[in-house]
């Protein structure tokens, strides 16, 4: 869950497209990939990881979440309800906005402000993903009822 928080800061940071964090959230939020292929073919026996994390960056196998405006909107969980735009209101109008509310029953709101609609998605999206974590739900409960 903080893992997801942070990579959401990230991306709010970030100026552009970015390959290595695309890489970073597709491991946290996809799982690292595991290969099931033989030796003769230079990967190891099924069941182990295939590639390291350095290889999985450099060759780019992640989504480009960071620059694409469909592959941000995937990773926003069940039925999440979001808008995007240039952030007209905010501190500089040429940043782009990203506001989404999660589905019940937690319901909760989202914000993001980044440098590109990609990146704000994505951070809003991250965020969502983060407050529709069980963990993350009792945390807020206790949090709300005063505990």
């Amino acid at each position: 869950m903080s893992d997801l928080l942070a990579l959401a800061e990230r991306c709010e940071a970030a100026t552009g497209p970015d390959w290595a964090l695309n890489a970073e959230i597709e491991i946290v939020v996809r799982g690292f990939p595991q290969r099931a292929y033989d030796q003769r073919n230079g990967m190891r026996p099924r069941g182990t990881p295939a590639i390291d994390r350095l290889e999985f960056v450099r060759k780019g196998w992640a989504s480009d979440y960071t620059g694409s405006i469909d592959a941000a909107t995937s990773l926003f969980p069940g039925e999440t309800m979001y808008r995007s735009g240039h952030s007209a209101t905010g501190p500089d109008p040429s940043m782009f906005f990203c506001d989404a509310v999660t589905d019940a029953p937690l319901c909760a709101d989202v914000h993001a402000l980044a440098m590109t609609e990609p990146l704000a998605r994505t951070a809003a999206a991250l965020r969502a993903r983060a407050a529709s974590t069980p963990s993350l739900n009792a945390e807020i409960a206790g949090i709300n009822q005063g505990d």
